[in-house]
């Protein structure tokens, strides 16, 4: 079993998770002379726009911005009938270097999150975060290894079983979040050394591979002051399947993994949504993303939980999980 591990990094003491790394320190300035000393969007708001806005909530805009999509990829075979599968039953899947090239744009831009103040689209704004790596699990599929290649091609497995597999690889982070390279250049640096990150596809693995994804505040536009704090981070959970079905969760998720949601792109092409399936934040509460409704605290709370169960069920101690939900007021 390949195992990384960063506990044998550099440590620091400090409890400050909130970081500007240059390079991103150096876009802000670069958007600042571009669009002046008040870094004004040059897109103006549409009634289009502000309609979108006023219709969904941070959290809801929070969750969309940082789900991840792939290009789906088809079986040259549909699936056999009667038979269970890790994959959905359309027989698509995903590779794992597509979704880590997902990442690529936000590991050097940040992740675009447009928020909206309590005087509505008048005052909206937009976040921007960058990715980290936070942890990662793959476990192989009981019928057969990984790497294995079906006669078809497509990767397609005869059963799976109520346990998550042997688990063939793992990476649990430890540093300070300024010492951590964005996600697109820790999972080259990995990849490097365990090649099969970039090689596997979905259908490869076991329904219980998962990913989580650390995002740390680095700018905001337009910028200048506000009553409410702007350092908010968050830790999403990710599942690396299609498949919805978890048997061996003895309780339920309250939001079940949906990474087999797809949408259709432009010219007919079908992506994947890798959507949370469960996230822990971090000074949260008084930021400007902190909820306005009782319905989405409960709903963050509920996110929170199935953090909680996930990382029980396969025995995980998480140590981003432990200090968000150690030093997080929410």
């Amino acid at each position: 079993m390949s195992n990384s591990s960063a506990s044998s990094l550099t440590r620091t003491t400090g409890s400050n998770r909130f970081y500007s790394p240059p390079v991103f320190r150096k876009n802000q300035r670069q958007q600042q002379r571009r669009f002046g000393s008040g870094a004004v969007e040059p897109h103006s708001k549409t009634a289009s726009d502000e309609l979108t806005l006023s219709e969904t909530s941070n959290l809801d805009r929070l969750l969309a911005a940082l789900t991840p999509s792939v290009p789906a990829q088809s079986s040259c075979e549909p699936r056999m009938k009667g038979r269970k599968t890790g994959e959905s039953s359309t027989g698509s899947y995903f590779r794992l270097e597509d979704l880590w090239e997902a990442f690529r744009e936000w590991s050097a831009y940040g992740a675009e999150v447009p928020v909206i103040g309590d005087g509505g689209v008048d005052e909206a704004t937009k976040m921007y975060y960058v990715p980290s790596l936070s942890a990662m699990q793959l476990y192989a599929l009981s019928t057969r290894r990984l790497g294995e290649e079906d006669n078809n091609g497509a990767g397609s497995n005869n059963e799976t079983s109520n346990s998550p597999g042997q688990l063939v690889y793992e990476y649990l982070e430890g540093t300070q979040p300024h010492f951590r390279p964005p996600f697109h250049d820790k999972v080259s640096i990995l990849a490097s050394e365990f090649p099969f990150l970039k090689k596997y596809r979905s259908c490869d693995i076991s329904p219980f591979s998962w990913f989580s994804v650390a995002w740390y505040p680095i700018y905001r536009i337009p910028v200048g002051s506000s009553l409410k704090r702007v350092d908010a981070c968050f830790l999403t959970f990710h599942s690396l399947s299609m498949s919805v079905h978890y048997p061996m969760i003895s309780q339920p998720l309250s939001h079940p993994c949906r990474g087999g949601r797809k949408v259709h792109g432009v010219e007919g092409s079908l992506d994947i949504s890798l959507h949370p399936f469960a996230l822990a934040s971090y000074k949260l509460r008084g930021s400007i993303l902190a909820p306005n409704r009782d319905s989405e605290w409960q709903k963050l709370d509920s996110l929170l939980q199935d953090a909680g169960v996930w990382l029980h069920t396969l025995q995980v101690k998480h140590p981003d999980y432990q200090y968000f939900v150690n030093r997080s007021s929410h």
